[in-house]
């Protein structure tokens, strides 16, 4: 997984709101979601792997499993792939 392999340009809405703050092996920092949305990640054939909510400030911080493969983060509105190597 790496930093690299996400186009950072997809990473925020019209007004700048939805932003992937970081990225690590296991780890993934999104900011500027509504207060307690829901963020959803999926596996690279759509199945549910989990559901998280952000916090009071937008703020949610996803565990990616430790399976290598491709995976989708969405919060309803946007949807960004990351690969876990």
């Amino acid at each position: 997984f790496s930093d690299n392999e996400v186009n950072k340009s997809k990473l925020l809405d019209e007004s700048n709101n939805l932003k992937v703050v970081s990225l690590s092996e296991e780890l993934v920092h999104i900011e500027g979601l509504g207060c307690n949305a829901d963020v959803t990640l999926y596996n690279i054939n759509g199945s549910l792997v989990s559901t998280t909510n952000a916090n009071d400030d937008g703020v949610v911080e996803i565990i990616l499993p430790a399976q290598k493969g491709i995976y989708m983060i969405s919060d309803g509105h946007h949807t960004v792939k990351v690969r876990r190597r």
